[in-house]
């Protein structure tokens, strides 16, 4: 029995070894069924727009299975969907037609797989590149061509063009543009810029077209100045140039559109009358002048000398010219002058000139000399007679004094006109003299009489005065100036005593403020008033007491004032 058992046990123990070492087998093989794994050769692969194809290969356990799947439309598996252990999938990807990249997935045995692909590079095409237009304008299209959804701007690049549709689009479209009525003679080139190509349009100018009013203008020998007016079309240019040296243009030698030119004739120094002409806007504008008349430069008034014309004007002393109202109005045939104010102890003058125009029936030859004398308001001469400068050789001073006079009334247009006739050396007609005079600012006020006297070489003269003809005095008015000055704002008497006087003396230096110096600066008397502030004082017992403010004196120049 025990031996029976013994081995009844070992069987036992044997098949159980069997059946667990049989139970181990299996499960083992269930264990390499759980555990398939996969790989793929590549996870990526880019492309460029036009797509293409490719491969990825596939490592598995022999009887795994595995599938494929495109995740993406454009994206095609065309071979290789599905397999056991190691295998191949082949795919496709389809051209872009879109310009922006992009990106999809191919699951391949549980793994991904990425694809990139390129946009397309966008290329455009204009048609027509230019186009020309005459000088009124139009509107006009450009065709647009490119591919997908390429887009696209059209910008103009000049104010004359205006895109009036199509300024922004993709792929294929067309351009709406205008260009505006040119307003010039010239022609013009301006661009559009679409889809980053160069259009170009030209443009004709407009056909120019000039008048000019009067057409013609006649003078006598002494010349003048006239305008001629200029019309155009649009905004056409033009130029106005003289053709003989004798015409001078002085204004719109140039212009566009409408305007003016103007022009003066010189004097005709012949007897015989001449012809010239401007060109103006391509136009042929005619002078004609005639000569001088010789005998016209003789008087016949009398065997003595005349005198023909005067007058005053005053001058601006910043730049030495005869100014006329420089510093007061000139009124008629009287000269209003105003002084001008001293500085410290110096005095002041106001500078005028005055001018004598003088004949002789005998000829200007005949005339020696002229004298000039300046007399107070009261009529008392103010130094003797002195000789005027004779100025008629120098045509730019008296042709400016005339004027000057002219302008501000003191001569009228008929004497102006006579004496630039008459003062020319080919008639040597007349002669011009001037003298110049000062008056202080100390110089009383009222009128100032200005005395001429022409004389003959034969002694004979002719001067001007209230009786002696109708010319009469010249008379400048020498205004009034209320005006003084200080060298100090306040006097400081400092400590005084009781019943004690103290002065504060002034003097004749301006810079000394300590000794207080007024001076009238005008030439009318003035009355200066000194206000006085109120004094404090002290007793001897050192109780403080204000004074009267009448306690103060000044006294000027004799005068004593509270």
């Amino acid at each position: 029995m025990t031996e029976q058992m013994g081995r009844t046990m070992i069987v036992i123990v044997l098949v159980v070894a069997t059946l667990i070492a049989s139970s181990g087998a299996g499960a083992a093989k269930n264990m390499d069924k759980i555990s398939c794994t996969y790989s793929i050769s590549i996870t990526s692969q880019s492309f460029v727009d036009i797509g293409g194809s490719g491969n990825v290969s596939v490592a598995s356990e022999s009887d795994c299975s595995w599938t494929t799947t495109s995740n993406d439309g454009w994206i095609t598996v065309t071979s290789g969907d599905s397999g056991n252990g190691l295998g191949t999938v082949a795919y496709s990807v389809a051209a872009n037609p879109d310009s922006d990249s992009r990106t999809g997935t191919i699951t391949i045995a549980g793994e991904t797989f990425t694809v990139t692909q390129d946009g397309i590079s966008c290329t455009y095409s204009i048609l027509p590149t230019s186009q020309s237009f005459g000088d009124i304008g139009g509107s006009r299209d450009v065709s647009v061509a490119s591919q997908g959804d390429c887009s696209w701007t059209a910008t103009s690049n000049d104010d004359w063009i205006t895109v009036i549709s199509g300024d922004s689009g993709s792929g294929s479209g067309t351009v709406g543009y205008s260009v505006a009525a040119n307003p010039d003679a010239d022609s013009r080139t301006g661009t559009i810029t679409i889809a980053n190509e160069t259009f170009t349009a030209t443009q004709d100018g407009i056909l120019c077209t000039h008048s000019i009013s009067p057409t013609s203008q006649s003078f006598v020998d002494i010349g003048g100045s006239v305008n001629v007016s200029v019309t155009s079309t649009g905004d056409c240019s033009w130029t106005a140039t003289s053709n003989d040296n004798w015409i001078t243009v002085t204004s719109g030698n140039s212009g566009s559109g409408s305007g003016t030119v103007g022009y003066s004739v010189a004097a005709n120094p012949d007897d015989s009358s001449r012809t010239g002409t401007i060109t103006i806007a391509d136009e042929t504008f005619m002078v004609t002048q005639d000569g001088i008349d010789v005998e016209a430069s003789v008087s016949s008034s009398g065997n003595l000398p005349s005198i023909d014309y005067q007058w005053a004007l005053s001058v601006n002393e910043t730049d030495n010219s005869s100014i006329p109202g420089d510093d007061g109005t000139i009124v008629d045939t009287k000269t209003q002058v105003m002084p001008i104010p001293g500085s410290g102890m110096n005095e002041s003058e106001k500078h005028f000139k005055k001018y004598v125009v003088v004949s002789d029936p005998n000829g200007i030859d005949d005339i020696a000399v002229v004298y000039g004398q300046l007399k107070d308001p009261a009529g008392v001469p103010m130094g003797d007679e002195v000789l005027a400068t004779d100025i008629t050789a120098n045509v730019s001073q008296w042709t400016e004094a005339i004027n000057l006079a002219f302008d501000n009334n003191l001569i009228t247009e008929a004497a102006k006109d006579d004496m630039l006739d008459r003062l020319r050396v080919e008639k040597a007609g007349l002669k011009i003299y001037v003298v110049d005079n000062f008056l202080t600012n100390h110089a009383a006020p009222g009128n100032y009489q200005v005395y001429f006297k022409v004389v003959d070489k034969g002694n004979g003269f002719e001067e001007n005065s209230n009786t002696t003809n109708n010319i009469g005095l010249l008379i400048v008015e020498y205004m009034s100036l209320k005006a003084f000055e200080t060298d100090f704002t306040a006097i400081n008497y400092g400590p005084v005593l009781v019943n004690s006087r103290k002065i504060i003396a002034g003097d004749e230096n301006w810079t000394t403020a300590d000794r207080p110096t007024i001076k009238n600066q005008g030439n009318v008397d003035i009355n200066l008033v000194i206000v006085a502030s109120s004094m404090w004082g002290q007793d001897p017992d050192k109780v403080s007491q204000e004074l009267p403010a009448d306690y103060l004196g000044v006294e000027f120049m004799g005068e004593h004032v509270k």
